[in-house]
């Protein structure tokens, strides 16, 4: 939900953070080794540190990362 603080404060709008992936989306992630995995996006969660995937990837294993853990190609 976008919540403007102009409601609050009088001034500026918060706007919602720019998501560059979406639920579903495949991408290569750096897990905590150093190995390079390809996973799926389960679930987008916004936390007050930054954006974290909920991702599934190998053989029914899952994981919480933060967003800059996506590899970019």
């Amino acid at each position: 939900m976008v919540v403007s603080s102009s409601l609050l404060f009088g001034e500026e709008q918060i706007s919602a953070p720019a998501i560059s992936h979406k639920v579903g989306d495949h991408i290569r992630v750096s897990m905590h080794g150093g190995k390079i995995v390809e996973a799926v996006i389960k679930a987008i969660i916004d936390k007050t540190d930054g954006l974290h995937y909920q991702i599934d990837f190998g053989n029914q294993q899952t994981a919480l990362i933060s967003e800059r853990q996506v590899v970019k190609e």
